[in-house]
């Protein structure tokens, strides 16, 4: 049997729960809700004027709504990439493999989505937060 960092069984499946299921548990339901809440906070929409609906009117308040829904449902497509790459990736590397590497996409795209200092690094970062394969699902 394969082993994983010295440790094979019920161990490795707790090390396996511990460092990859809980955190990309934890990143998914932040990543779902984080932009929703949080776009009509001031400090948001300063450093991100391009989604201010709150302070403009007209026609620059229906322009800054969608790309608010830009930014916001662009995690889905990052979704929709993990998804259809577990079909390819999944059977090349097999399904620890296929986990491991997207669990590191997903981290990596958490992170950048935190650090994010303009809004194309933030639509991105989106992006890629849940771009993992689909068997975390």
């Amino acid at each position: 049997m394969h082993t994983m960092l010295g440790k094979r069984g019920e161990p490795l499946q707790q090390l396996m729960n511990f460092c990859v299921v809980i955190p990309v548990f934890l990143a998914m339901g932040f990543s779902l809700s984080f932009l929703g809440g949080v776009t009509g906070y001031h400090s948001f929409y300063t450093q991100f004027p391009e989604v201010d609906t709150t302070t403009t009117h007209g026609a620059i308040n229906k322009h800054n709504s969608l790309i608010k829904g830009v930014s916001v449902s662009s995690l889905n497509l990052g979704a929709v990439i993990g998804c259809l790459s577990t079909m390819y990736l999944g059977n090349k590397f097999g399904r620890r493999k296929t986990i491991f590497m997207g669990a590191i996409v997903a981290v990596a795209g958490t992170v950048l989505m935190c650090a994010a200092f303009s809004l194309a690094q933030l639509i991105v970062a989106r992006s890629k937060s849940l771009s993992r394969p689909s068997s975390f699902r």
